[in-house]
């Protein structure tokens, strides 16, 4: 069985292009949702301040590293299965942080101000994060030239 036939191939270039839409996407979602949090309590400054801060914290600690790790991986990898611009933990953890964020947005009280607060700040975190963490795929897709190896450019 031929697996090319199967499963595109996709260059370095094209790999980094796609990670960077698919973690712009999951910003805007992530931050739609903070921003409906926040707003239902009318928008106290504060809750916006510490998810700029802590998604600032998170994009620069653990998500950028992360950003950087799958990179590297998908360079070395060189033409691959569009799947794999991300390593298999790093699928995991994006269905244990969808899974998570669902059930968090399920289970709460929508009366309660505090889970508001909380909610909003964590998805305002998140969409930070995801969002400046996306810079680094950006910044492969376009610095990077994989042609000398593939033939094409993406």
């Amino acid at each position: 069985m031929n697996t090319k036939r199967l499963f595109p191939q996709v260059s370095y270039r094209g790999q980094m292009l796609v990670a960077a839409v698919v973690w712009c996407i999951g910003a805007f979602f992530v931050g739609r949702f903070g921003v409906l949090f926040i707003g239902r309590v009318g928008w106290p400054w504060w809750v916006v301040v510490i998810g700029l801060v802590l998604g600032v914290a998170k994009a620069r600690w653990m998500m950028r590293p992360v950003a950087r790790r799958n990179a590297a991986r998908a360079r070395e990898h060189g033409r691959d299965w569009l799947l794999n611009m991300y390593a298999p933990r790093s699928w995991v953890i994006v269905a244990a942080m969808i899974t998570a964020g669902v059930l968090l947005r399920h289970l709460g009280p929508l009366e309660n101000t505090v889970y508001l607060h909380f909610m909003g700040a964590l998805y305002v975190t998140v969409a930070v994060g995801l969002a400046l963490s996306s810079l680094v795929y950006w910044r492969a897709f376009f610095t990077d030239d994989d042609s000398d190896r593939t033939g094409r450019t993406w």
